[in-house]
């Protein structure tokens, strides 16, 4: 590996990201290695990977079977880590790019870690170009930058998050990850194929065994889920308007997700499968 470079592993998975995987790969060529693990895409997503020095190529199975979807992202992201040869390690989605400040705050950190060895990565939007400074979403928050010393393990099968020993502090970047809105996010249709993916790998990891637990977790939560991102998307447009804001019909989204997520607990708990 090149030494002049951040001595830190990034890592990426894919499958069909030809649109957006080449504006990620630019944006972390400053870093010592890059590792794309592509779930067999029939796309140019690898033919484009391929044209980055610093980029390694790992598969998420061992099947040759084409555009393999995962079903366990926990499993996945674990075996990416494994493949990591650095230390620090910072993970990004390939629709996402690290923003010139956060690939500068990264090298100051690897330079001098100042006890702090796991972070917290906010995470902005890209649409048409243009960087969002407000959403309801905002500041997004995720453990996509740590040091392997302090024991990462990813858990959950979906929305997976990242647990770490607990002598460790948890810091927060002030740099943000770039989201890129593509046709998957603004295209309702798509987006609902999509999310119709999400919802059946949840419901099939769901089996809830009592009416209490039913009532307080996949009820009560989704509930206060649904109100709280409807009031923080009406407070948004209050405080900032509609410039520099995502578009409504995008914000109202993830409220469609809560709503049809809700829905498909009622219906898995009565009806046992959804």
């Amino acid at each position: 590996m090149n030494n002049e470079k951040i001595p830190c592993t990034v890592g990426v998975l894919t499958l069909n990201n030809a649109a957006t995987i080449e504006r990620c790969l630019k944006s972390v060529q400053e870093f010592a290695e890059v590792i794309v693990m592509d779930g067999n895409s029939t796309d140019k997503t690898l033919e484009i990977a391929r044209k980055f020095n610093n980029v390694r190529i790992a598969r998420q199975f061992d099947s040759d079977e084409l555009n393999q979807v995962i079903q366990n992202f926990s499993q996945i992201r674990a075996k990416l880590l494994n493949l990591a040869s650095y230390d620090w390690y910072l993970s990004l989605d390939s629709d996402e790019a690290a923003s010139p400040e956060l690939v500068t705050e990264v090298k100051g950190i690897i330079n001098e870690p100042e006890g702090v060895y796991v972070y917290n990565v906010p995470s902005k939007f890209i649409l048409d170009g243009e960087v969002i400074e407000h959403a309801s979403g905002y500041p997004g928050y995720e453990i996509y930058f740590f040091n392997k010393r302090v024991n990462p393990r990813y858990v959950k099968n979906v929305h997976e998050v990242v647990e770490f020993d607990e002598q460790y502090r948890l810091g927060a970047l002030q740099a943000a990850r770039l989201a890129i809105f593509n046709e998957e996010d603004t295209d309702f249709k798509i987006w609902k194929n999509k999310m119709r993916k999400y919802i059946k790998m949840e419901m099939d990891r769901t089996n809830d065994k009592s009416f209490w637990y039913f009532l307080k977790w996949r009820v009560a939560k989704q509930f206060w889920m649904i109100t709280k991102a409807v009031l923080k998307i009406t407070l948004l447009y209050l405080r900032y308007g509609f410039k520099k804001t995502l578009p409504p019909r995008l914000e109202f989204q993830r409220v469609y997700f809560y709503v049809w997520l809700t829905w498909a607990y009622f219906v898995k708990y009565f009806k046992g499968k959804y």
